[in-house]
């Protein structure tokens, strides 16, 4: 505002240059300047206060790389109306401003905005890069209050724990499932065996190399602790039992990949698109990619849970979004940023957003999905149940770096077992080997 005032003062030059011309005295003219900049800096000072009393919230939304979510600003609009509309009530005075950030980008635009001071308020991202952010310092910690222990569920805060608090605050589940269509297929499998007879009956599979097109099917082979202990940091040896269920599983995936109506995808983004565009009747999914999916196939769009098998249920993988908060926030920033976020964690906005978004369910435990009104809420409910926190592949939390390392490992070890170059016995033989010199 100093500056302001010395701007305004050194153009009073001028003024008394223009008045003189008028026919006014120096006197009155330099008394008509210092009037003038009385009057302009009280309005620029009003405009000041305003604005104080007036700000936006900035919020990025970084959609997982390997799963389709909504990007557009409309879709996105209309997803978050709910909050926008109750957010409003509480602080009318404060803007929401949403943008879509790639995930491949977001370290970058962090590391760069908060450099600078002009990093987000909030972002919406997955646990496991909220947790990477955090511990790069692209995000604060928020401590764990009572309220927020008593009503999150204990699953959801365990992934964010740190020493310095929660890396962020859980936000929604989004499992996964199965997707299949409806109008190829009548009823969708409930077995491993029963998904080797669609593909033997000439309908089309999709399976991807990531993790999540891949790891659901260990559990039901009965491999998911000889896969937890072949990743485990501490580089464990695998007991005779546990190596012979990864090799049960090997079969199993070598079997099915052998099918001439299975097709195998470098990714998750890349299978969802192929069944997005019909060339496949059945691929695992997850409810990140129902939005679009039900966009380009309508009605033809099934979802079940995944298959079971000889070894049990499945082990699939449930997403968790989550907010973080930047920490570039000025103290009334962040405390609109908390407000906005304990208002989408109260039970009664956490459910009506899984019945107006119906891709994603509460994480706090006394907001009940209302599964009576939506069917597909239902069988989200049972992929979720599918999933379970204490599993042996959920303990091991990998980081967004590990997770890619492990899947150039198995693109490159599987790929000659599943096109028949190698016997299953000699890729799990590989596997073990690769995964242990990481």
């Amino acid at each position: 505002m100093n500056r302001l005032r010395r701007q305004l003062t050194g153009r009073s030059i001028g003024v008394i240059t223009s008045v003189r011309a008028a026919g006014i005295t120096t006197a009155r003219a330099a008394a008509l300047t210092a009037t003038l900049i009385t009057v302009l800096t009280g309005l620029v000072l009003q405009g000041c206060q305003q604005l104080q009393r007036r700000s936006t919230l900035f919020i990025y939304l970084v959609p997982p790389s390997d799963a389709e979510e909504v990007v557009s600003r409309k879709q996105l609009n209309k997803l978050w109306a709910p909050v926008i509309d109750a957010y409003r009530e509480l602080e009318p005075n404060v803007q929401l401003e949403l943008q879509v950030i790639p995930e491949a980008d977001i370290f970058e635009q962090l590391q760069r905005r908060n450099s600078h001071g002009f990093g987000p308020d909030l972002v919406i991202v997955n646990a496991n890069l909220a947790m990477e952010l955090r511990q790069r310092g692209l995000i604060r910690p928020i401590p764990l209050s009572r309220s927020l222990a008593e009503s999150i569920e204990p699953t959801a805060l365990a992934r964010l724990k740190t020493a310095e608090g929660l890396a962020a605050l859980p936000l929604v589940w989004s499992p996964q499932l199965s997707c299949y269509n409806r109008s190829r297929i009548a009823k969708p499998p409930t077995t491993v065996s029963d998904l080797l007879s669609l593909a033997a009956g000439g309908h089309r599979i999709g399976i991807s190399f990531d993790p999540a097109g891949l790891w659901w099917s260990a559990g039901a082979l009965g491999a998911e602790k000889s896969l937890a202990t072949l990743l485990s940091p501490s580089k464990q040896s695998l007991q005779p039992a546990e190596r012979l269920a990864l090799l049960g599983w090997m079969q199993w995936l070598q079997k099915i990949a052998m099918h001439s109506q299975v097709n195998i995808y470098a990714n998750d983004l890349m299978l969802t698109e192929a069944f997005q565009r019909g060339q496949l009747d059945w691929i695992p999914c997850s409810s990140l990619s129902l939005h679009s999916l039900s966009n380009g196939l309508g009605a033809k769009l099934g979802v079940a849970v995944l298959p079971s098998g000889p070894g049990g249920g499945p082990s699939p993988n449930s997403r968790m979004r989550v907010l973080g908060f930047g920490p570039n926030s000025s103290a009334r920033q962040f405390q609109a940023a908390k407000t906005l976020a304990e208002l989408i964690l109260n039970p009664l906005m956490q459910r009506y957003m899984s019945l107006s978004d119906t891709q994603s369910l509460p994480v706090n435990r006394h907001a009940l999905p209302p599964v009576a009104n939506s069917a597909l809420l239902k069988t989200l409910v049972a992929a979720q149940r599918q999933f379970k926190q204490d599993a042996p592949l959920q303990k091991l939390s990998l980081s967004l770096s590990k997770q890619q390392q492990i899947r150039q490992v198995f693109s490159r070890e599987l790929t000659p077992m599943m096109v028949g170059e190698i016997s299953p016995a000699a890729a799990t033989d590989n596997l073990i080997e690769k995964l242990r010199q990481r």
